[in-house]
Parts: C-alpha cells; structure tokens; sequence
C-alpha cells in the first residue's frame, strides 16, 4: 500500500483466490497510485469480491479494474455490493466482469464502461 511507483498491476491467471482477493481489497483501501488491477481469470469469489467491492467505495484513482473470467461463482451479496461499489464510484471508468443484469438491474452506471459477460 506504500506503493509510490507501479501504476498497473497484472496478476492475470495467476491462481489468485480469496484470501488474496482480499489482500487486494485491503491494499487499494489505501493506495493512491495503482491506476490499472487485472485479475481476470483468477478464482476470485464472495470474500474477494466484497472486499474489492469495499475497496472502490473509498479508492479514487484507480481507473480499470478487470475481473471477467472468474473460474468460480461469488454469491448474490457479493454480486450486489460490487455493484453497488461501482455505481458510486466516480474515477472507474473500465471494468469488464461477468454479472447477472436480471439482479442488479437496479444499479446505474453512469459513467462506467462495463462489459457483462453472459
């Protein structure tokens, strides 16, 4: 979190799961630098993506965070309040994930290119 100099983090494929997920969440909760995070591919679920969702509610700078291909489900809370994170955040403008439109059809993105993937 100390970070001062790597802008975009690549972690694609990388066997990531929740309790890394997690340590991401908690690092961009005070990182000022990261830019751009991928994670795509990964086994990221329910924890992880509460825990990046949490993130995005206090993070303003980073501006594209990938987490399509996930090789694991997350629950329908998680699915909501990362959701709900990125309808409120306003320096995201990039974030291609898979999420069911049918239950979070009552979120608005704004400002924010996402690419659901069915």
């Amino acid at each position: 979190a100390s970070n001062t100099v790597a802008t975009s983090v690549a972690m694609v494929n990388a066997y990531i799961n929740d309790g890394l997920g997690q340590a991401w969440g908690s690092v961009l909760t005070r990182n000022s630098t990261i830019q751009s995070l991928n994670l795509e591919s990964n086994t990221i679920s329910s924890g992880g993506m509460t825990a990046l969702a949490e993130a995005l509610r206090v993070n303003t700078t980073l501006t594209e965070l990938k987490l399509a291909n996930q090789h694991i489900a997350f629950s329908h809370q998680a699915e909501m309040a990362l959701a709900e994170a990125l309808e409120g955040n306003t320096a995201l403008t990039r974030c291609p994930i898979a999420l069911d439109p049918r239950r979070i059809a009552s979120v608005n993105f704004p400002s924010l290119v996402l690419f659901v993937i069915f």
